[in-house]
């Protein structure tokens, strides 16, 4: 609520530089979409300066004609933003497949949620322990739960691609979970993700409404490609990479 708060006082004040610093990471869809609506109403029609920092890619490249990267503070690429996107993505190719953070003072999250574990935990078909388009991958979590008033929750996994496109979001049944140790795990199956750099974020939701926690990009991981013989020839298209069987049958003398 301060940040939506915040979002409608500074979009009304009329300045002629708006600073915006990951509004888009909080609140329900709705929120989000109005917020995308005003930022682009400020930009485009009021001819306004928008500063907008963000880890998403797909925002930036919605909203954005040009694009700053710091590092520790530095100015380490700008221009226009495709090619800094570009950049971007091709400096931070790397996997991340979990944590264990119950050795840790500070847990990630906040006074309802507690992350302690979550990780990424691919079924090798090789020797070399490579994720190709073949590998299936599960994912688990741990996290305390707390919370003063009884309610509803879920966990949404949200899969994107390293370019920041939601490729695919799955909802878990709501829960009447009493507070304490809570788990949770979910298996992308094999044949089912093109090759490419992926990751992870969990949503938790109370009510089917209220987001509490967001643990963002807290896994991620990269497909490789991988062709038998009868594969096909050049880069496979598409988001997916599934492996439905497609026949063809001829009958002798018919044309």
């Amino acid at each position: 609520m301060y940040v939506r708060l915040a979002f409608s006082v500074a979009a009304h004040l009329d300045p002629e530089i708006l600073v915006i610093d990951e509004v888009l990471a909080v609140g329900d869809a709705e929120f989000q979409q109005k917020c995308m609506a005003k930022i682009k109403s400020i930009s485009k029609e009021e001819g306004k300066t928008i500063l907008f920092v963000s880890h998403n890619i797909q925002t930036i490249r919605n909203i954005c004609n040009r694009a700053l990267v710091l590092e520790k503070g530095k100015i380490i690429a700008s221009g226009e933003s495709e090619s800094v996107l570009a950049s971007y993505v091709k400096l931070n190719r790397e996997q991340f497949l979990g944590n264990d953070y119950s050795q840790q003072n500070n847990l990630p999250g906040n006074n309802n949620i507690r992350v302690k574990r979550v990780e990424l935990i691919p079924n090798y078909l090789n020797q070399l322990r490579v994720i190709d388009v073949r590998t299936e991958l599960s994912i688990r979590f741990e996290f305390i739960y707390q919370v003063e008033e009884a309610g509803e929750l879920m966990v949404v996994l949200q899969v994107y691609r390293s370019t920041g496109e939601l490729i695919f979001e799955l909802a878990s049944p709501n829960y009447n979970f009493s507070n304490g140790l809570v788990s949770g795990e979910s298996t992308i199956p094999g044949n089912f993700l093109n090759d490419g750099l992926y990751y992870i974020s969990l949503a938790y939701v109370r009510n089917s409404s209220t987001r509490i926690f967001y643990h963002e990009s807290c896994l991620s991981f990269d497909v490789e490609d991988y062709k038998d013989s009868g594969g096909m020839y050049g880069k496979w298209a598409g988001v997916i990479r599934p492996s439905f069987p497609l026949k063809l049958d001829q009958e002798s003398g018919r044309i």
